[in-house]
């Protein structure tokens, strides 16, 4: 009898019209497990970017390279000016030059980035961007716990903004107003 049955399911396989539909069932279910294995990589790498330097929730926000940064200078003692320019990081004096990207700007939300040892350097509100000085980078997290803050990332001179219409902006620093 056993003979019989694997008979029968050899004639279905070789079936071009019966087996056309278990063919495509199985593709589909091997695309589905690819596309989830795929996702899943995705998540973890960009879970593990920040996760990699810190736990907290609000490094979601910060740049990797900033978070390297503050990883580098409080478990190995550099200096913040050596560390940074080792990894290609511009400094002010003994500060680091930051831009802060938020969701809505104005005065209130500037009012709240004046943190003690922030010291705001230009504020854009075409581009709801704060161009910053922090000496301290332990003073990333609460800057990046302030709601209306989207991201923080190092200022790199000059700002080029691609609009969704895929045109170039360029507003360098000092364009519209400045804040001391």
């Amino acid at each position: 009898m056993p003979h019989l049955h694997v008979a029968r399911l050899t004639r279905f396989v070789h079936n071009p019209h019966a087996s056309t539909g278990l063919w495509t069932v199985w593709l589909v279910a091997l695309l589905c497990l690819v596309l989830t294995a795929l996702n899943a990589c995705r998540s973890q790498s960009e879970f593990s970017k920040a996760a990699r330097y810190t736990s907290a929730p609000e490094a979601q926000k910060i740049t990797v390279n900033l978070l390297r940064l503050d990883h580098q200078v409080r478990t190995r003692g550099t200096p913040l000016p050596t560390a940074a320019a080792a990894i290609g990081i511009g400094t002010i004096g003994n500060g680091v030059p930051l831009e802060i990207f938020t969701t809505k700007i104005n005065s209130a939300v500037v009012k709240k980035l004046h943190l003690p040892g922030v010291r705001v350097r230009h504020v854009s509100k075409p581009y709801q961007r704060v161009s910053v000085v922090i000496e301290d980078l332990a003073l990333l997290f609460p800057l990046a716990r302030i709601r209306e803050v989207r991201m923080i990332s190092p200022a790199y001179g000059a700002t080029t903004h691609i609009t969704a219409q895929g045109g170039l902006n360029i507003e360098p620093l000092g364009g519209d107003s400045h804040a001391s």
